[in-house]
């Protein structure tokens, strides 16, 4: 398929593993100049170079995103590099599992921790995107989470429900503009942090009802339709919240258990 993106230049967030690496390499793929956004150097140069080695062009940038004045300088960068922002992908994120008080951390220290990758980096680097995207028009994708239906994880489900009310008011604002704005939510996907454990027969077990599929999802699965969004195909399409979870959102306790006998 020609996704358009033959010399875009692209921006994702958390683009170092997970999800978001499955959405650099695909867009690299398909052509665009990809620029990755995390804090973990190592994994960041890991990507990039397995992305040049394909014939891919990809940068990596140590930032974090949560820091107004960091991201506002890498943007700035980038204008200065390139003078041009064709897509930003905000797939930067981090789950708690605390969902009262936590005692390590004081209670603003738990916001800042949550809020900086799940929300206030997507704001942060949509702001400063803003400047350059506007000159040609482009897409902006927010990788969101089911969490922000199901209300569990705490503080993460509220950023994420949080995203999605922004992707909206953002597609509002910044239609006049030519920029369009959507939202995947992805349900449980299989990444490092999500797999299931080999040697715990309970948590292999729950791998295969995270869906109505009988699986967890793939980073690729999530990808794809990033890239729909973020491509030429989807030019009718802004301000939406798309759901990819296998169907896991649409059944309650009750149904599940008659769907795994």
């Amino acid at each position: 398929m020609d996704w358009g993106f033959e010399d875009a230049v692209a921006l994702v967030t958390g683009g170092n593993s997970g999800i978001g690496r499955s959405i650099s390499m695909h867009l690299a793929e398909a052509g665009a100049q990809v620029i990755m956004v995390a804090r973990d150097r190592v994994k960041g140069e890991a990507v990039r170079k397995e992305i040049i080695e394909l014939g891919g062009r990809a940068e990596f940038h140590s930032v974090q995103l949560g820091d107004h004045d960091a991201v506002k300088a890498l943007l700035e960068d980038i204008d200065r590099r390139y003078g041009a922002l064709n897509v930003l992908v905000n797939c930067a994120g981090g789950s708690e599992r605390n969902q009262g008080v936590d005692e390590s951390f004081s209670v603003m220290q738990r916001w800042d921790r949550v809020s900086g990758g799940n929300f206030l980096s997507a704001f942060l680097a949509t702001t400063y995107a803003l400047p350059i995207m506007q000159r040609t028009g482009g897409a902006i994708v927010n990788i969101s989470s089911t969490g922000s239906i199901h209300g569990n994880y705490g503080l993460y489900g509220a950023m994420k429900a949080g995203l999605e009310g922004m992707t909206r008011s953002m597609a509002l604002e910044y239609a006049p503009l030519g920029i369009r704005v959507n939202a995947i939510s992805p349900g449980w996907v299989e990444t490092p942090f999500t797999a299931p454990t080999p040697d715990d027969p309970a948590h292999i077990e729950w791998a295969t009802t995270a869906s109505l599929l009988g699986r967890m999802g793939h980073v690729d699965e999530i990808a794809m339709p990033t890239l729909f969004f973020a491509s030429k195909h989807s030019s009718y399409i802004t301000g939406t919240t798309l759901i990819v979870d296998g169907g896991n959102s649409i059944i309650d306790a009750t149904t599940k258990q008659i769907h795994a006998r």
